[in-house]
């Protein structure tokens, strides 16, 4: 017998990608949001989408993901306090949301991240109901619409405002 056609078109297992990796969507990454971001604010996402975890292609973990100091020090980082102002950039631009309120002496906050739905977890303090789903894409202008009415050209801002354009004469 012949080479099976899926033989055929494998790739040479030196080209062959093995192990976990993170998905970062590519509008989330061209968007207003992380273009905002500090440096520190994007390293932070990073780590936290490291932390993402999968069974049968399906995320397990998303709400679950932690900002603790003890953690993330392994990880390299130093300062507390950049971890929790990175943290709180990537929540006012909609990339994570708290998921949990942590306390002191040994609860940590937890978080999700928006691109991705929520699994809803018994400590978390928030359900999939309430969960924003893509926030992080709110901070992105939406494009003007246009519209031709009776002749007229009218523009609708971003404001929601609609304004008379100068009709095109000739």
């Amino acid at each position: 017998m012949g080479i099976d056609r899926t033989e055929k078109e494998r790739k040479p297992e030196k080209f062959q990608m093995k192990g976990a990796r993170i998905w970062l969507p590519i509008d989330m990454l061209q968007g207003a949001a992380y273009s905002s971001l500090s440096m520190s604010a994007k390293a932070l996402l990073i780590e936290l989408a490291s932390q993402l975890r999968a069974k049968h292609g399906e995320i397990t973990n998303n709400g679950d993901l932690t900002t603790a100091f003890s953690v993330l020090s392994l990880r390299g980082w130093k300062d507390p306090k950049t971890i929790r102002a990175a943290a709180k950039q990537l929540e006012e631009v909609g990339l994570i949301v708290k998921t949990r309120q942590g306390c002191r002496p040994n609860t940590a906050s937890l978080y999700a991240v928006t691109w991705l739905p929520l699994n809803e977890m018994p400590k978390l303090d928030i359900s999939a109901r309430g969960f924003p789903m893509n926030a992080y894409k709110l901070m992105d202008k939406p494009p003007a619409i246009k519209s031709i009415s009776d002749g007229e050209n009218f523009h609708i801002n971003h404001d929601d405002r609609v304004i008379n354009s100068p009709s095109k004469t000739a």
